[in-house]
């Protein structure tokens, strides 16, 4: 148990590191995009590059709203991670409590799936200012990842039930 809790600290850490950064770049990201570009300033968004230079304030003001709500996923996603990890560090391995990250953890992956289709959608709206190709790419592993997590939960909170009944019985 003590190298699941040691173990579990480090990745808690890096959790939660991870939440902070992606909240401060949510904040951060839109108050750059508004300011002047050079001519050599892009900014790439899930491997596609925009051309910053040429857009006006409403399209840098869509790409942020796009680049803040696919952050704001991925916040959702570390935060439960490193709770999580800090159940475990604690110790607590089977409570209703880590049922809930773990749930929430295969809902933020889900929704990293939703996120992909709004970008795609964001570089094929913006297409103007996209270097490269455009369309939508339905990548379905952060949803199967997401569905096999958030049914593990399930899974894993009637074990959990039927524990807890097992020790009222002892």
């Amino acid at each position: 148990m003590n190298k699941i809790q040691k173990h579990s600290r480090t990745i808690r850490i890096i959790g939660q590191f991870v939440f902070w950064a992606t909240i401060a770049w949510a904040i951060i990201f839109p108050l750059l995009m508004m300011l002047p570009s050079n001519p050599d300033t892009q900014f790439s968004l899930n491997g596609t590059e925009f051309d910053l230079q040429s857009m006006d304030t409403g399209n840098k003001v869509t790409l942020s709203l796009i680049a803040v709500l696919a952050s704001l996923v991925l916040a959702y996603g570390a935060y439960h991670f490193y709770k999580l990890f800090g159940l475990y560090e604690k110790g607590i391995i089977f409570a209703k409590e880590n049922v809930q990250h773990i749930s929430a953890i295969g809902k933020a992956l889900i929704l990293w799936f939703f996120a992909g289709i709004l970008i795609d959608l964001g570089k094929i709206t913006l297409s103007e200012f996209v270097k490269g190709p455009t369309g939508i790419n339905l990548d379905l592993s952060s949803l199967l990842i997401g569905a096999t997590i958030f049914l593990f939960a399930r899974v894993m909170d009637e074990g959990r039930k039927l524990r807890e009944e097992q020790e009222l019985i002892v």
